[in-house]
């Protein structure tokens, strides 16, 4: 698994957002199957039915991963951030 934080503008509402990327032949959501959402060409989303907070997105050019918000998982702590996406674009109070 990939973990990365990313910061840019398509999060510009959320300081930073934490994902672990997994191929998607190894994800199963266990409980409520979340809201699916074409977003847009490049990506499907996922967000949870009740309130609506981001869960999971697939990107078109990348079909066989998904990326996992990590604060959605039963254990986020088993993973840990090793990149730095999208700081160019990152808030200007944000270290």
């Amino acid at each position: 698994a990939q973990e990365a934080r990313g910061r840019g503008d398509v999060y510009r509402r959320q300081a930073y957002v934490s994902w672990v990327v997994i191929p998607v032949i190894e994800f199963e959501y266990l409980g409520e199957k979340p809201k699916i959402l074409q977003s847009s060409s490049k990506a499907t989303r996922h967000f949870c039915q009740e309130c609506g907070t981001p869960i999971a997105y697939i990107e078109k050019k990348r079909p066989d991963e998904i990326a996992v918000t990590l604060c959605s998982l039963d254990d986020p702590e088993r993973y840990t951030p090793t990149a730095d996406l999208y700081t160019d674009t990152k808030l200007a109070w944000l270290v």
